[in-house]
């Protein structure tokens, strides 16, 4: 019997939904994907009241959950994989779980970050078979939930995105940097931004939300799609890996996306990070 996957997640940019897919794909296993944000899309104004009212949940969560209830008793999936913080909520994975679907979810975001905890999703946690976290430190956290069983699987990166190859000139040329800093916009990555920017080298920055700082604006580069990171990359002379505080990460995707490309990094110093 072939089995079947049903993924939770989102595969634009470098989400891992689509790494999930095109790997499911090359071992034989069939997998569908019902993406995250859908749970999400709608006005500006109810995803707040919902953020904002409703414990910090999806504007169409309850919906959501719903729709997965309904494909899952359509097609019988074997395993129900979710990533980061899913919205699906506790009621929906018992159903699933009663219809003898094992459930897991990799825990991509850390469910103890003070900008993303909730106790919705922490009820959620409770009912997953499973629990793959790359924060092995966190592994006592989810154990005083309880939660089933909790495994530790680090980040990776998708050699579909990320790889060595050759630009001509004008690529190289219009990526070109001495420094290359790609990461989301936390507030406790700027004093790094900020010591760069005394040394005055050229700094290529992407990520989402740079522009809420006055000081990243003149060297914000928006968000990069995979492509243009990898050409990016391909192009700086150095680039800047940190972890995730709020995260409590001490590594990342970049840890192993940045030497695919045989980019010269600049490392956080880790423990985590010195193993790999």
């Amino acid at each position: 019997m072939v089995p079947r996957i049903l993924v939770i997640g989102n595969t634009d940019h470098t989400h891992i939904g689509g790494s999930l897919l095109r790997a499911a794909a090359a071992d034989g296993i069939a997998a569908s994907i019902l993406e995250s944000h859908w749970a999400d899309d709608g006005s500006r104004w109810r995803r707040r009241f919902a953020w904002h009212l409703h414990g910090r949940k999806c504007a169409h969560q309850r919906e959501f959950g719903d729709w997965v209830r309904r494909f899952s008793d359509s097609n019988k999936p074997h395993l129900l994989l979710s990533t980061g913080f899913a919205p699906l909520e506790a009621s929906v994975l018992r159903h699933l779980r009663g219809r003898g679907v094992i459930t897991a979810n990799i825990s991509t975001d850390d469910p103890w970050n003070p900008t993303r905890r909730s106790r919705w999703f922490f009820e959620a946690l409770r009912e997953y078979d499973h629990i793959f976290t790359p924060r092995a430190h966190t592994i006592p956290d989810f154990q005083t939930l309880p939660v089933r069983n909790v495994h530790y699987l680090p980040f990776a990166y998708d050699e579909m995105f990320f790889f060595n190859e050759a630009l001509d000139d004008a690529e190289r040329a219009a990526y070109r940097s001495d420094v290359l800093f790609a990461a989301a916009a936390d507030a406790d990555r700027l004093p790094y931004l900020e010591a760069l920017q005394e040394v005055n080298p050229a700094i290529a920055l992407y990520g989402g939300f740079w522009n809420r700082y006055p000081a990243a604006r003149p060297i914000w580069r928006g968000w990069a799609p995979p492509d243009v990171l990898r050409k990016a990359t391909l192009s700086t002379k150095v680039s800047v890996c940190l972890a995730r505080r709020s995260n409590r990460d001490q590594h990342a995707m970049r840890t192993f996306e940045l030497p695919a490309t045989g980019s010269c990094m600049a490392v956080e110093d880790t423990q985590i990070g010195r193993a790999h």
